[in-house]
């Protein structure tokens, strides 16, 4: 008889011993947790902003565009995350050098694109004050002046 009354003292003094190790642990837990969630979402940052520079390129490397269509096309992209663009840089060459438009003489159209971390992040932005990346695409102008009447060489 005495040893059953032991052994459910026993079991009634580890009561609380849940609570307080869930207490000393879900700290850490819920950091560790909400840190993936803002590293996931810097590296969709840098997803979106390669994705958004080779669409803003891939769109206004034709006659008839303009820089501005690019920078358009760019913040349409980025604002699918809300972010926050530091610069965007439209580039447009032709054989000389850089152009002010596009035109017939273009030859590469460059669209670069810079994200500060610090005002995109929620939780960790003082880790990212100063922080920055950019993403960069180049393509060739596609224009074609000749006639082709659908025969072979």
């Amino acid at each position: 008889m005495k040893r059953a009354s032991l052994t459910r003292r026993k079991h009634h003094d580890r009561r609380g011993a849940t609570a307080i190790e869930f207490a000393i642990c879900a700290p850490a837990l819920f950091m560790i947790i909400f840190a993936m969630f803002e590293f996931t979402r810097v590296l969709m940052f840098q997803d979106l902003a390669k994705i958004a520079t080779y669409e803003a390129c891939r769109q206004c490397m034709v006659p008839g565009s303009t820089i501005e269509e690019a920078e358009a096309i760019v913040a349409q992209k980025l604002g699918l995350l809300r972010t926050v663009v530091d610069n965007v840089t439209v580039t447009v060459r032709n054989k000389t050098g850089p152009q002010t438009q596009i035109d017939d003489f273009t030859t590469s159209i460059t669209v670069k694109v810079d994200i500060n971390l610090y005002e995109n992040t929620f939780m960790i932005s003082p880790y990212f004050a100063g922080k920055k990346f950019s993403s960069e695409t180049t393509m060739a102008f596609e224009s074609y002046d000749g006639f082709y009447d659908g025969s072979s060489f």
